[in-house]
Formats: C-alpha cells, structure tokens, sequence
C-alpha cells in the first residue's frame, strides 16, 4: 500500500511538472513574441523619421516648403529645461519625430532636414554679440534666386533679403520680437547628426557667418 500511495505522488508530480513546464514554456513564448514586438515597434519608430526625409528629397520647392511648414506646425512648443533637463539643447530629427515636442530650435532642425534638397541653414538671433546665452530665437531659412524662404512661415512669394525674411512687416517669424534681436549667427549642420544623433548636437553647429541686423 505505501508504495502505491508512494507511485501515485510521484505520477501526479510528473504530471504538475509536466504542466509547469508547459506553463513556462508558453510565458517565455510569449515574452519573446512581445519582446519582438516592442523591437519592431522601436525600429518603426527610429526608422519613420528616415522615411519622412527621404520623402522630402523628391518634392519641389513649393511642396517642400508646404511639407514642412505643415509638419512644424504638429510640433508642440516646450521649452528645453523642461523637455531634456538642459537651458538649450538641439535635438536631431529622430528624437524631435519621436517627441513631437521642442522649441525654436527644434523646429529649425525639423525645417533643415524636411529643406535639405535645397541648402537649408539655420540663424540664430540674439540681443548682444557673441553671447551663446542671449540666443533669442533661431529658424530655418533658405536662399533660391535670390530670394529668400523659410519653413516657419507660409509665405511661398519669398522675400528680397534676409533683413526682410527677419523683420518684414508680414513675416510672422519672430513677431512681436521682430526689433529686439540686433545680432544674428548663420550655422550649419552634418547631415548624421541632424537625422540621428542622440546627443545635444548645439555644440557641433558650424558657423557659416555672423553679423548685425542693419
């Protein structure tokens, strides 16, 4: 008798280790399905905002300055303390994609990217010469035949100068701010890191000219 009481305990443990396995089994299927589920979703996210890019480099210039004057305006405004944790940061278009949220500068870079076919750079304005910390406000401009565009206005005429584009009467850039900024800083980026970088790139802009605002 005791060894077929003693037979029955072990088959019903086979059996209860049968169905945890069976149970873990299944968990870690399941977590490994998730798992590369989140990845794929992470690699669609990482990898729209190269589509939207690409996308941009086949429109001509009028539909290249709709496009991106469209895409800015889904942009919410937050100011960098509070979005990234630092006074002025510079994100890339990746993290700006995947934030919907930035400041000036966020929308420069977004310009620049969505602008790229045509040699778009970025001004910075600010109040005193030569100081980073008095930055005002910064866009995304460009300069066709003469005439000069910029993704934050929906202007497509294009005005006469730089000086225009800034503080023309129906330029809606930097209004009501339009008098204050007397200095400004033309800059550039590498294209890598205005996609992908996932770093503050403010650092790395390359100063193409500087000047005041006549």
């Amino acid at each position: 008798l005791f060894y077929k009481k003693f037979y029955i305990l072990i088959v019903i443990y086979q059996n209860m280790l049968k169905t945890l396995t069976k149970n873990m089994l299944i968990t870690l299927t399941l977590l490994c399905s998730l798992n590369t589920t989140i990845n794929n979703k992470e690699r669609e996210i990482d990898s729209e905002h190269i589509r939207i890019f690409k996308q941009s480099l086949e429109l001509d210039l009028n539909q290249a300055l709709d496009n991106a004057y469209s895409y800015i305006k889904q942009i919410d405004y937050l100011d960098d303390s509070t979005n990234y944790g630092f006074s002025d940061y510079v994100a890339s278009f990746k993290v700006i994609n995947q934030r919907k949220k930035d400041d000036c500068d966020g929308d420069a870079v977004a310009g620049m990217v969505l602008l790229y076919k045509f040699n778009p750079k970025m001004i910075i304005m600010g109040e005193y010469r030569l100081n980073n910390s008095d930055y005002g406000h910064a866009f995304c401009f460009i300069e066709k035949d003469g005439k000069f565009y910029s993704s934050g206005i929906s202007n497509r005429q294009g005005y006469n100068s730089l000086k225009h584009l800034i503080q023309g009467e129906d330029s809606t850039l930097v209004s009501p701010h339009r008098d204050k900024w007397k200095y400004y800083w033309i800059c550039d980026y590498k294209l890598e890191d205005l996609l992908n970088a996932d770093d503050n790139i403010d650092k790395r802009k390359i100063l193409i000219n500087q000047g005041q605002i006549n």
